[in-house]
């Protein structure tokens, strides 16, 4: 507070007067706060079933990059991707339902300098010029230019100019939500949080909440209009990283006052991350010829971190650079994923799985050698959603997760702590004064929090060691209520929804891939660190994805969000995506 009255007249009758303001208005003081609880929660949710609303109702809209033409069949068939597979299967993206095309016949790709056509091991061939072509071999194929695909006769045609055209009135989003509008209530809710949590803090007052809110609005409101002036429409996931990122800087007020200026420039430098991976993602072929690079960066973060990190809380998974705390294995998820996920040409070469397989043994083994085992399930979950995106196979999968449940069981053999983390698992009252008594303060707070919370700042839970990280659930639903608790949940489920149902008109597998193995981290670290702290699953220790308190955790949740970005096709609503007419004039121009 003395920094307040340094620069004040008078500082000590500042101080008084203010001081007995407080004492005599206290019935007005209450009352601010109930009515801030209120409205906290009513704005949450109108933000959030506005961006809900607007990002999943209706159906992707594909995109036509060109036809391909079967002229003795009559079919005029639109080619909706960068990669196809042509095939008599029903899940094939161009079916020829004829009996001399096999079920997975060939591969139509989109690259820089134009199309290839790629035969799958077909029975009967692809032929182009009166060639037959050799298996998994690509082949350059022009507009106009004739081949046949199981003996049928088949074109490939360029879009005219009227459909170029067409290609460009798609729905854009966003418009009904009026994204103006919504980031502006978003801004009436931090000013609001950020009144309250100044109020409170009357006796130890400290600029830096009203400075961190309000540079978070100035970068909000930034971003926003430079996106605009490029005639972007699509800004729901934005707006919900905005959103929680908001929850997040009120947590961190509450619990470390004076760490709020530090999750304010981990939430600039997570979203300077997220526009830099976005714009990368933007060259198709140049983020596929980082995948070595960051399999290697993995590793590299990974061994690191064993080299040069300290153990917190157990964990040996930190390093400090120049006084800065820093988790390594937060930035390998994101290089994690990236390596992770594949184009087409890529899911049917062989051991297409086997190399990712080994990367994430590698990850595993390095994460249980620090003792990070939530890290670990992550990873792990992460791997089984791509492996089965890349290989469509049940099976290997299922047989892979029983290796992985055979290994865990050995982890608990000569991990005992984790055995006993296990033995409390559903049973914290029992352990209250003991291995239950995080999950057993945290269950309490959130249950006193009813609907609108106790008020910014008001609650006790942040008296408990990891309050504002591993459960920060249980400290945001007692101050913030249960309200802003559930929209914050249902605003990471709907990312991975969005995802999913985006992945069908995604231009390329790669893009589909990233997306969903990245809201599988999300949504699944989310779960953990819910469910863990209400003791529904065994207490793992990590982090609410964008609310928690931490500069690495923030950093990384922008980079994943990076590829839910990618994967949004719709019209003008992303700046990861190039608009469709200048990538059409780039391929038919190298096509000529």
């Amino acid at each position: 507070m003395s920094r307040l009255w340094e620069l004040i007249p008078d500082p000590s009758g500042a101080q008084e007067a203010l001081t007995r303001l407080f004492t005599e208005h206290a019935t007005v003081y209450g009352l601010y706060v109930s009515a801030a609880r209120i409205v906290l929660a009513l704005l949450a949710l109108v933000i959030v079933v506005r961006c809900l609303r607007s990002l999943l109702t209706g159906k992707p809209e594909n995109e036509t990059w060109c036809y391909l033409d079967v002229p003795s069949k009559g079919l005029h068939l639109p080619v909706s991707h960068w990669e196809n597979v042509i095939g008599r299967s029903k899940n094939s993206d161009i079916q020829l339902d004829f009996p001399t095309v096999s079920r997975i016949h060939a591969a139509l790709i989109r690259k820089e300098d134009g199309w290839q056509i790629t035969d799958l091991n077909s029975v009967n061939g692809v032929e182009l010029k009166g060639e037959k072509l050799a298996s998994e071999q690509p082949v350059p194929l022009r507009f106009g230019e004739a081949f046949s695909i199981g003996g049928l006769q088949a074109v490939l045609r360029p879009l005219s100019k009227e459909e170029e055209k067409q290609s460009e009135n798609r729905t854009q989003p966003g418009r009904e939500i009026k994204p103006a509008f919504t980031l502006y209530l978003l801004t009436v809710f931090q000013l609001v949080m950020a009144v309250q949590l100044s109020l409170d803090a009357r006796e130890e007052f400290t600029w830096a909440i009203p400075i961190g809110f309000g540079v978070m609005a100035v970068v909000m409101w930034a971003y926003f209009l430079i996106l605009r002036v490029f005639k972007r429409t699509g800004f729901e996931i934005d707006f919900i990283a905005f959103f929680l990122c908001s929850i997040g800087m009120a947590v961190t007020a509450s619990s470390e006052p004076d760490g709020i200026i530090k999750q304010l420039v981990a939430f600039i430098a997570g979203l300077l991350v997220f526009v830099a991976l976005c714009w990368c993602l933007r060259d198709l072929e140049f983020a596929c010829s980082l995948r070595w690079l960051m399999a290697a960066a993995t590793i590299g973060l990974l061994v690191l971190t064993i080299v040069a990190g300290k153990t917190v809380y157990g964990a040996r998974n930190w390093i400090y650079i120049a006084g800065v705390s820093i988790q390594p294995s937060e930035i390998a998820k994101l290089t994690f994923v990236f390596a992770g996920s594949a184009t087409l040409d890529r899911l049917f070469a062989k051991r297409n799985i086997a190399l990712y397989l080994l990367l994430t043994g590698i990850c595993a083994a390095a994460l249980a050698y620090m003792n990070d085992f939530g890290a670990v399930i992550i990873f792990f979950v992460a791997f089984l959603v791509a492996a089965y995106l890349r290989s469509g196979s049940i099976a290997t999968v299922s047989l892979i997760t029983a290796a992985a449940g055979f290994g865990g069981l050995i982890v608990l053999k000569f991990k005992p702590y984790i055995a006993a983390r296990f033995a409390t698992w559903t049973h914290a009252w029992e352990f209250m004064h003991d291995g239950g008594f995080q999950q057993t303060r945290t269950m309490s707070a959130a249950a006193s929090g009813g609907l609108f919370g106790v008020g910014a700042g008001n609650g006790w839970l942040k008296t408990i060691p990891a309050a504002d990280t591993d459960l920060v659930f249980g400290m945001m639903a007692e101050e913030h209520g249960h309200i802003i608790a559930i929209c914050a949940v249902a605003c990471l489920i709907a990312l991975a929804i969005f995802s999913a149902k985006m992945a069908s008109a995604s231009r390329s597998s790669f893009f589909a891939i990233a997306a969903c193995t990245a809201t599988s981290m999300l949504v699944f670290q989310m779960s953990l660190n819910v469910f863990g702290s209400l003791d529904i699953l065994p207490l793992t220790g990590v982090t609410f994805p964008f609310i928690s308190n931490g500069g690495s955790s923030l950093i990384s949740s922008f980079g994943l969000l990076a590829f839910v970005k990618a994967v949004d096709t719709r019209q003008n609503a992303s700046f990861a995506t190039r608009l469709q007419k200048s990538i059409l004039r780039k391929t038919q121009r190298y096509a000529k």
